[in-house]
């Protein structure tokens, strides 16, 4: 099982060292080439990426793949990621040091799923762009976070750190266990891949399995100026985790009590903000289906109170069993 998540599942606490990535690198202008070719995969199983059910610009004719999401790849990724990046690996090997096990609280809060057949997840987020942007006393928060099951290798990630709010591809997959591509959610990001979705700026992503017999996943994210899909990360090989049946979209933090006010430093200084998932999805037998009591489950059920996450005015609302959730901070 995934030591950082999985962790959660038997225990509900756990200790997890941060994932850092930061990319400066941004998003790519509109293609004006004609539309690549869908993925072998993905035209033999007569779809089209298409991640938000509930935005129709997002299916039929203009579910399109048209070029690449611009960002950081490869050894560039990687020594971006530094320090945090080897402490995350020390803890999913279970090396992690009972000093740094001492120093903050991991916890998590959303969707499950226990479908190892399953072929891709699709998701709306929502990103944070007044206070909070940027996080300190060694916090971070990622959220929302998303792995589909089925052995997926990209987990698709907003994560806030000291440095800003990232997006992330982790590959899990061919014993890499690292950050695949990453960039800075600023504001050239915002004009071309977020939406008003809830009330909150919001980015949509797909991940699917596009070579079964590789285990190749590719991931999408929506251009909301080019009404199209561009290509994120595509990674392929054995999956690292083991176990392919399950799989989340989460609030999780990492979080440490700021001693003058006796709450997570997060709680400070995102008051007023909120997380958004919305139409999460998950692909079985070739078939996008919203996530709901039949395909998923809650993990934290009821949600749990904002006490538990080292911020008592933190409330979680799981607003349509279990392709909605948020989570949100009272300032």
């Amino acid at each position: 099982m995934h030591v950082r998540i999985g962790r959660l599942l038997i225990a509900a606490v756990g200790i997890v060292a941060a994932v850092v990535a930061t990319g400066t690198a941004a998003p790519a202008a509109p293609a004006a080439a004609a539309v690549p070719a869908v993925p072998a995969a993905r035209a033999a199983a007569g779809s089209l990426p298409r991640p938000a059910a509930d935005h129709p610009e997002l299916r039929g004719a203009n579910a399109r793949v048209r070029g690449e999401v611009r960002g950081l790849t490869g050894a560039a990724a990687s020594a971006l990621a530094g320090e945090a990046a080897t402490r995350f690996l020390a803890l999913t090997r279970g090396q992690i040091s009972t000093t740094l096990a001492a120093q903050a609280l991991h916890t998590a809060w959303g969707t499950a799923f226990d479908q190892p057949q399953a072929q891709g997840i699709s998701a709306t987020h929502s990103v944070l762009t007044n206070n909070g942007t940027t996080t300190r006393g060694g916090e971070y928060i990622y959220s929302p976070t998303s792995l589909s099951p089925g052995g997926a290798c990209i987990e698709m990630t907003t994560a806030y750190t000291p440095s800003g709010p990232l997006l992330w591809a982790w590959d899990w997959c061919g014993g890499r266990s690292g950050v695949g591509k990453a960039l800075t959610m600023n504001s050239a990001f915002r004009s071309a891949y977020t939406t008003t979705v809830n009330g909150l700026p919001a980015y949509s992503f797909q991940v699917s399995k596009t070579n079964a017999s590789t285990n190749e996943w590719t991931a999408y994210l929506y251009n909301y100026q080019t009404h199209a899909f561009q290509t994120f990360y595509t990674s392929a090989g054995s999956y690292d985790l083991g176990d392919t049946w399950f799989g989340w979209n989460m609030f999780e933090i990492y979080s440490s009590i700021e001693p003058s006010t006796g709450v997570g430093y997060y709680c400070t200084d995102m008051a007023g903000q909120g997380f958004d998932a919305s139409a999460i999805q998950v692909e079985l037998n070739g078939a996008w289906q919203p996530a709901t009591p039949s395909n998923s489950y809650s993990y934290g059920t009821p949600p749990p109170s904002g006490s538990s996450f080292q911020c008592p005015t933190l409330t979680f609302t799981m607003n349509s069993p279990y392709n909605h959730w948020s989570a949100r901070i009272a300032g």
